[in-house]
């Protein structure tokens, strides 16, 4: 199994007690990232909001979904190409694992409430190659769920 994780820290907090148990290869990579904001908004939920409806839009000072999601494609189907294979535990994001998806489901975007619904510490199963999403967002027992 192989661990690809975002490069922000809040991610390797998620996967820290894992980590702790067994040994197991986390693999750095910026494209799974968050949305990419230069700017914070004072009413969050409408920004995001707007960013799932137009995704190929930017939104303010935020990057487009599109442009997120493409990065993510890319990334997963990169380390599928590089470990063929192996079991691959994607550690990310609320707002671009809403936005994979979402591609998954051939949605042309986000459902808002989809994403809120969405708790902290979930578990999906894929087939990247396939591009199936072969079980939704379960949230992990006794982890507490995000406010949307």
């Amino acid at each position: 199994m192989r661990i690809p994780s975002s490069n922000q820290r809040k991610t390797r907090l998620t996967v820290d007690a894992v980590l702790a148990q067994h040994n197991l290869p986390v693999q750095v990579d910026a494209c799974f990232d968050e949305l990419q904001r230069l700017s914070w908004v004072a009413d969050y939920a409408t920004q995001v909001e707007r960013v799932f409806v137009e995704p190929t839009q930017a939104a303010g000072e935020w990057e487009p979904a599109a442009m997120a999601l493409w990065r993510v494609q890319i990334a997963v189907a990169d380390l599928c190409h590089q470990f063929a294979g192996d079991t691959l535990a994607l550690v990310g994001h609320g707002l671009t694992l809403s936005l994979y998806r979402a591609h998954l489901l051939g949605q042309t975007h986000v459902r808002f409430r989809d994403w809120q619904q969405l708790s902290f510490a979930a578990v999906a199963l894929v087939d990247p190659l396939a591009a199936q999403l072969l079980q939704d967002f379960q949230p992990i027992a006794g982890q507490i769920a995000r406010a949307g």
